[in-house]
């Protein structure tokens, strides 16, 4: 563990851990770590409380790596600003819904975004992809460069999100593995600038992500990011 668990959570919480694992075969897509957090149940009752609003704290975590090469992750910390009922499309460097605006929704030029379709209901080529927006003209988003796949119609329920790069930290070859080579710190790592770095808030809407900045080594090379954290 990380950091120390008192001081961090309220006196009354859900604990639980959420893991993600990468191989050659993922490439730099991100994925969900750590997804929307429903409100803890409450003891007595078992049921959601006006005292426990969703969301959480990240108090811990790691990573472990089977590559014979250091290999650098990227933390997002993402929130989700919209699941539109309409139905969503892509190209190569825009999304496009049919009705409603993208800027009443609080999307702006110069954001990053990140779609995210649901548990088992993805969007193959288009989810966990940043993409710079560069304008915003009613019901289309255009993105800098081609960061997406083919023209598409994404899932129901996709999440479009503000994704914000949280930090990027190196994971040693070998780490958690081999014999002697910790397991990576990544919470309030070395390259964690934030002024409070013993855990990170997250709230009802938010999602925490994780990338590659360059793919794994061929398999069985794998690198595992685990996290532990505290439901409100």
């Amino acid at each position: 563990m990380s950091n120390a668990l008192w001081g961090v959570v309220p006196a009354e919480f859900d604990g639980g851990t959420a893991t993600v694992g990468f191989n050659a075969n993922n490439g730099t897509v991100a994925k969900i770590l750590l997804d929307v957090l429903a409100p803890a149940s409450a003891v007595l009752t078992g049921t959601p409380s006006p005292l426990f609003l969703g969301g959480g704290s990240i108090f811990d975590i790691v990573a472990t790596s089977s590559d014979a090469a250091a290999k650098d992750i990227l933390l997002w910390h993402c929130r989700v600003m919209s699941t539109p009922s309409v139905l969503l499309t892509t190209t190569a460097n825009t999304l496009g819904r049919a009705t409603g605006t993208w800027v009443s929704e609080g999307y702006q030029v110069g954001e990053t975004l990140m779609l995210f379709g649901t548990s088992g209901n993805g969007n193959s080529g288009q989810d966990g992809i940043p993409c710079m927006i560069t304008s915003i003209v009613n019901q289309v988003i255009t993105f800098q460069g081609t960061p997406l796949a083919a023209s598409a119609g994404l899932t129901s329920g996709t999440r479009v999100c503000k994704a914000y790069n949280w930090q990027r930290q190196t994971v040693t070859a070998g780490s958690g593995i081999t014999s002697g080579v910790a397991s990576q710190q990544i919470l309030g790592g070395s390259n964690d600038g934030s002024t409070v770095r013993s855990e990170r808030k997250i709230g009802k809407n938010d999602i925490i992500a994780v990338s590659m900045q360059a793919a794994v080594s061929a398999l069985p090379a794998q690198v595992v990011v685990n996290a532990q954290y505290a439901r409100y």
